[in-house]
């Protein structure tokens, strides 16, 4: 067993707190990223899970065992860090096989350990060369190749990637992702970055000053917030988030009335008359020039080009908002426009706690087909309860 599991945990500088009652499930085996802004904790709780950090408060669990005051050695883990931490004057070689060396191994092992990652990461040929003589993107490989031919219980990331350029980076995923499906450590990741947290996690947790706002699959921290702080967090363009106030079966927002179907008017029936913050995706707000669409007339304000799509940015009420188009999609920015806000792709929250206020039953997926089914098997045990 080589679950994670933080029970109230708090960690403290002095008087500051940077961690506070931390709770969190990681399961043996499972890909997790800690994602979030610089200073929301999530290094130091990679940290803790190292034995680099001690825990001020709480209980920190691995498999099975209270670990507070085991030492990092003890601890079956490999970590990589941002800065790859080679040693400069050892070969490619000797990098990659020190950390076999401590366990004491005899030659022909580490040769043959060593040999097989270098293949996997596409190393052969560089056993002799110095970390100087290397590119970024090979001094990276070596970092990870280091970690990973440990074959250790726990693999640690501490945002590896940040030093690559980007199509580096595209090619890095992949290899991360394959060598988690060889080994099958549990697996914990830290970044910044959305898409490396989208593309590499089975789980992403997010976190923000300390706390954590949501974790959850991919799919549920983009389509299904649980606050405010998600949804203009993960997205680029982040979601639209736009205050109105629910009057009849309609949202008001500044001159414009959005008409509500019924599944919605039964979940939200206790917030009649009451204001409310709506949360659309770019994608999702669509643009015709058919004024018979029932969409809201709109006047672009700006637009920008990424290539094959376009962001089109026009006021909805107060709130400005952007659209975001196929490119060639044979709309006139000059004339008429027309949005159109598809019912179930709506996100409701609380204008005070910033909280999700659910979706209506018919809007989820259903049970049985592949994206539940993925759901179910990538989710685990999540920090806020599926919204529904």
């Amino acid at each position: 067993m080589k679950s994670i599991r933080f029970e109230h945990i708090e960690k403290s500088y002095g008087k500051n707190t940077v961690i506070r009652d931390l709770n969190l499930e990681i399961r043996s085996g499972e890909r997790v990223i800690l994602l979030g802004p610089s200073g929301c904790g999530k290094t130091t709780t990679l940290r803790m899970i190292s034995g680099l950090e001690s825990v001020t408060s709480g209980n920190l669990y691995m498999g099975g065992e209270v670990v507070n005051d085991v030492d990092s050695g003890d601890r079956n883990v490999a970590m990589v860090f941002q800065n790859y931490a080679l040693f400069p004057h050892m070969s490619v070689y000797k990098n990659i096989a020190f950390g076999l060396r401590t366990y004491k191994l005899k030659k022909d092992a580490v040769r043959e350990k060593v040999s097989r990652i270098m293949h996997v990461l596409e190393l052969d040929g560089l056993q002799d060369r110095l970390p100087r003589e290397l590119s970024g993107g090979q001094r990276q490989r070596v970092a990870l190749a280091r970690a990973a031919v440990k074959q250790a219980d726990y693999f640690l990331l501490d945002e590896p990637l940040s030093n690559l350029d980007a199509q580096l980076r595209v090619q890095a995923r992949k290899e991360l992702v394959r060598l988690h499906e060889m080994y099958h450590p549990t697996f914990v990741y830290v970044t910044h970055d959305q898409i490396e947290a989208m593309t590499i996690g089975q789980k992403v947790v997010l976190m923000y000053r300390g706390d954590i706002q949501m974790a959850d699959t991919p799919y549920n921290i983009y389509y299904r917030p649980a606050n405010v702080f998600t949804a203009r967090f993960i997205g680029s363009p982040p979601m639209n988030i736009v205050p109105g106030r629910l009057t009849g079966r309609e949202v008001l927002a500044g001159d414009f009335h959005i008409p509500l179907t019924d599944p919605w008017l039964k979940r939200l029936e206790r917030y009649q008359g009451q204001e409310l913050l709506l949360g659309i995706r770019p994608e999702e707000m669509r643009l015709t020039m058919n004024a018979d669409s029932e969409g809201l007339r709109v006047t672009p304000k700006y637009i920008e080009n990424y290539g094959n799509r376009l962001g089109v940015y026009c006021m909805l009420g107060d709130a400005e908002c952007i659209a975001s188009v196929e490119q060639g999609s044979g709309l006139s920015f000059t004339g008429r426009i027309f949005l159109v806000i598809p019912p179930d792709k709506i996100s409701f929250f609380d204008p005070k706690t910033e909280e999700n206020l659910g979706y209506p039953v018919e809007y989820l997926p259903a049970e049985g087909d592949a994206l539940w089914d993925a759901e179910q098997k990538l989710s685990g045990n999540i920090h806020k309860e599926r919204i529904h």
